[in-house]
C-alpha cells in the first residue's frame, strides 16, 4: 500500500478511537458491545472498557506518527521559511520608509518614491534580522516643474522581536491558508490528544 494512503488509513483509525476515547470519558458512554473485523463481542467485564480503548488509541495514536515520520520533509518548513524571508525585508523598508527625513528635498516637493534592490540578510537571529539593501528617494516638485532624487546609498536595518513575532505569526498563518497542514496533520494529532486533555484537566480540577 501506497505510503500515503497507508498514513490516511492509520489517520482515519485515530481520529475514530479518538472520539470514541473521548466521549467515553467526557460524557460517561457505556459500551456493551464492539464491533471488531466484522464481528460483534459482548462486554461481560466493563471494567475492562477504558484499558482496552486506552490501548488501542496508543496503538492507532502511535501507528499515525510513524507514518506521518515517514512521509519526510512536507514542504511547510520550507514555505514557512520562504514566506518569512519575504516579510522580514518589507518591515525593513518600512521602517527606513518611516525613519526617512523628507525635509531633505524641501517643502517644494511631493510625496517620496522608494525604489529598493534586492535585500541581503547579514544575520538571522531567532529574535531579530539584519537586512541590508540599497535605496533610491525620489520626489517631484509640486508644480511639476523637476524631479529631485539621492540614489545607490546602501542602509542596513535591523528587525526586532516585536516585528520578528509578527513576520513569524503571518508566515504561520501563511503555511495554514497555503497548505493542508490544519486539515491533514493538525488536527488529527489535536483530536488525538483531546482524551489525554480531557482527562489532565479533570485531574487538575479534582485535585484544586
Amino acid at each position: 500500500m501506497e505510503l500515503r494512503e497507508e498514513f490516511r488509513r492509520q489517520r482515519r483509525n485515530t481520529i475514530a478511537i479518538s472520539l470514541v476515547l473521548y466521549l467515553y470519558v467526557r460524557a460517561s458512554v457505556t459500551l456493551d458491545k464492539i464491533v471488531l473485523f466484522g464481528n460483534t463481542f459482548d462486554i461481560s467485564n466493563p471494567d475492562a472498557v477504558p484499558t482496552v480503548l486506552w490501548l488501542a488509541w496508543t496503538y492507532f495514536t502511535v501507528r499515525m506518527l510513524q507514518f506521518m515520520h515517514d512521509l519526510g520533509d512536507l514542504g511547510f518548513a520550507k514555505l514557512y521559511h520562504e514566506r518569512l524571508g519575504q516579510l522580514v525585508p518589507r518591515i525593513a523598508f518600512e521602517k527606513f520608509r518611516a525613519e526617512y527625513d523628507q525635509q531633505q528635498f524641501g517643502d517644494e516637493y511631493g510625496p517620496l518614491n522608494f525604489t529598493f534592490s534586492e535585500p541581503s540578510v547579514l544575520s538571522a537571529h531567532p529574535s531579530q534580522w539584519e537586512v541590508q539593501f540599497t535605496s533610491s528617494v525620489n520626489a517631484r516638485k509640486l508644480d511639476g516643474n523637476g524631479i529631485a532624487s539621492t540614489g545607490g546609498s546602501e542602509v542596513t536595518r535591523i528587525v526586532e522581536a516585536r516585528d520578528m513575532r509578527l513576520a513569524k505569526a503571518r508566515s504561520l498563518l501563511h503555511v495554514a491558508v497555503k497548505t493542508h497542514l490544519l486539515g491533514e496533520y493538525a488536527f488529527p494529532i489535536l483530536m488525538a490528544a483531546s482524551p489525554l486533555f480531557h482527562v489532565a484537566a479533570a485531574r487538575f480540577l479534582a485535585d484544586g
